[in-house]
């Protein structure tokens, strides 16, 4: 009985020690994400709104793949002012690599005000992402909110 015991408080010991470790590696990963604005283009300009496609890229600089993560709440500002929210699909990362993902926002004119249109238009502004990365760590019983803020310059 005394033998069953220790066996059992070693794999004890052993499945803790797989899970902390599952749980280190999949954490820096996630946290360690670089969240880059790479190219915002305008998809359609229409007569009553305009798509905006923004790209950007997620690069995981570490020896360990991330965690599928996905964000429910970017928020999409143009010169400061709140054009959007968007939406992240589950998504991950492998291993020192990068992954680009492409979003289409719809603006209308009439919500967005007239600076933002002839921002628009003379295609000359800063757009801004921010948002919070989900993901779920350890087997996905253990969740994770990571923020980021990214913008690029438009000219």
């Amino acid at each position: 009985m005394r033998r069953a015991g220790i066996v059992a408080v070693i794999i004890a010991v052993i499945i803790v020690g797989l899970f902390g470790c599952k749980g280190y590696v999949e954490y820096v990963a996630v946290s360690n994400l670089k969240v880059e604005l790479v190219n915002v283009a305008i998809g359609r300009l229409g007569l009553t709104s305009a798509d905006l496609l923004l790209t950007y890229e997620f690069y995981n600089p570490t020896g360990f793949d991330s965690p599928t993560f996905s964000s429910k709440d970017l928020r999409i500002y143009i010169d400061g002012t709140l054009v959007g929210i968007a939406m992240l699909p589950p998504t991950s990362v492998p291993a020192n690599s990068a992954k680009r993902e492409t979003i289409t926002i719809t603006l209308e004119y009439a919500k967005i005000g007239e600076a933002l249109v002839k921002m628009l238009i003379a295609r000359k502004g800063t757009i801004t992402i921010e948002g919070v990365i989900d993901a779920k760590i350890i087997f996905g019983l253990i969740p994770v909110s990571i923020p980021f803020k990214t913008s690029v310059i438009l000219l």
